[in-house]
């Protein structure tokens, strides 16, 4: 009621967007850089982030955003070409 139909349109495909990476949330079995893999001597927790060998400037956020832009990428292939261009339009 008095919304226009671009708007409708706009949110329903955001929407649809939300629901299907919750879904995908769920299905995948990835481990999170934070999960506890063990106990040291002391019997304090290691988590996976603690063994990881990285380069000094790399932080955790900036690798889960670049694997969060990844999946978007690659979730917006799935679209048919003018709901992308839709979302494109949209958020950029």
């Amino acid at each position: 009621r008095g919304t226009r139909l671009a708007t409708y349109a706009a949110r329903c495909i955001e929407n649809e967007i939300l629901m299907h990476l919750r879904v995908t949330k769920r299905r995948r079995s990835e481990v999170s850089i934070y999960d506890p893999i063990g106990y040291d001597r002391e019997g304090n927790e290691i988590m996976l982030i603690d063994v990881l060998g990285s380069e000094p400037n790399v932080i955790p956020d900036q690798v889960v955003a670049r694997e969060e832009v990844e999946l978007l990428h690659k979730e917006l292939r799935i679209l048919a070409p003018k709901e992308r261009k839709v979302l494109e339009l949209r958020f950029g």
